[in-house]
């Protein structure tokens, strides 16, 4: 599926921040708290990502994800009463392929939206995605503290990645006691 080729090679592991390729660190949290993590792929016009927040938890970060491919314009995004467009709101991640092919990853911070959805709801539900022609794929990544959540240290990577593979190498500081994805 190209969502994962070209767009996020998201990571929410216990690890040191070194990481190779095109992935950089977006966020990390060291402390109380968990993440909730939902992804769309080949998106047609309508699709709902979740994240499910457990009561009593802060909304520390949240990003939403986006690929796009044959020089798709930014992605138009639906999301908590706001649209998320053109170049304010989306960072570029990079872009792999040529000037037909080209796969482009972005990232949006959308903190205040979920942090408003889940303390009116205890859920973000992103829906109703604007049809962008050449959209490849969404991800929406949230990471909570909350005070009955073991200690964890979760670092949030994103980028993109060569059309026709590439590897990615992530460095264990020490190993996973807990199920993350």
């Amino acid at each position: 599926m190209k969502l994962f080729k070209a767009m996020v090679a998201l990571s929410l592991l216990v690890v040191s921040p070194a990481s190779f390729a095109a992935l950089a660190s977006s966020y990390q949290f060291n402390g109380q708290g968990n993440w909730s993590i939902d992804a769309a792929g080949d998106i047609t016009g309508f699709s709902e990502l979740r994240a499910t927040v457990p009561t009593g938890s802060t909304v520390e970060r949240a990003f939403l994800y986006s690929s796009t491919y044959f020089n798709a314009p930014r992605p138009r995004v639906s999301f908590g009463g706001r649209t998320i467009a053109g170049n304010g709101n989306w960072t570029a991640l990079g872009m792999t392929g040529g000037p037909v092919n080209a796969l482009q990853a972005y990232r949006a911070d959308v903190t205040a939206q979920v942090a408003r959805a889940v303390a009116a709801t205890g859920e973000a539900l992103v829906s109703g995605f604007e049809h962008t022609p050449g959209i490849d794929g969404q991800i929406l990544a949230v990471v909570d503290s909350n005070s009955d959540e073991v200690e964890r240290q979760s670092n949030l990577s994103g980028g993109f990645s060569d059309s026709f593979g590439e590897e990615t190498a992530l460095t264990l500081d020490a190993p996973r006691t807990d199920d993350l994805l």
